[in-house]
């Protein structure tokens, strides 16, 4: 019998290692883990994003955090997913099967956005070899891509980097976004047509607009 004993204490007790897992957690949630499910990484934020090896669980807050809601994606649902690189921050969004609403979880880190996005598209793929009908995961955004963005965020004028929802250019004040003359909505002046009335609005790129 103390044979026995010193060999599981070798191998790990699997109940140490639900423990370990627990403990990454808030308490509110350890409830939600099931027995043979191993939590790989929780990050906190505005929202609560525990991954594990067979699922996403997302707690998110309201009423200066009185009210919570926890809600759960299984890799199984997941078909994509996409890493958008801001100025400063990140986001990631996972691209649902039909039916389902895509998920997107903002406002991160970057460093955080790149490694929910490593660990989510590894778990997808894995499960999409477990499953051979689902498609395996893409990588959206290159290199060349990031590059492009990147160009689109200075200001034509001055040439700073600006923040891409900026409507004027906080250094020499010029228009990046024009106000539609038929429906009055702010739209980007590289727009030749308005995306909201379909006003001709090619006229309006030769102005030098400033505020």
């Amino acid at each position: 019998m103390q044979y026995i004993l010193s060999s599981v204490a070798r191998r790990g007790c699997p109940n140490n290692t639900r423990l370990r897992n627990l403990a990454m957690l808030p308490e509110d949630m350890k409830h939600l883990i099931n027995y043979d499910e191993k939590v790989t990484w929780v990050l906190r934020g505005n929202e609560v994003v525990v991954v594990s090896d067979q699922r996403i669980i997302i707690r998110r807050s309201g009423g200066l955090g009185l009210k919570k809601s926890f809600v759960d994606y299984p890799y199984t649902n997941m078909v994509n997913i996409r890493l958008d690189r801001g100025v400063r921050r990140a986001s990631v969004e996972i691209l649902m099967r039909s039916g389902v609403q895509s998920i997107k979880i903002g406002n991160l880190v970057k460093s955080d956005a790149f490694q929910l996005h490593r660990i989510l598209r590894e778990n997808i793929i894995r499960t999409s070899s477990a499953h051979p009908s689902q498609p395996f995961p893409v990588i959206i955004q290159s290199t060349e891509k990031q590059k492009q963005v990147d160009d689109e965020q200075k200001c034509k004028k001055c040439g700073r980097q600006v923040s891409p929802d900026f409507s004027l250019c906080p250094f020499c004040r010029y228009a990046l976004k024009i106000e539609c003359p038929e429906c009055a909505k702010k739209v980007d002046r590289k727009f030749k047509l308005c995306p909201y009335c379909g006003e001709d609005l090619s006229y309006l790129q030769e102005i030098d607009v400033e505020v």
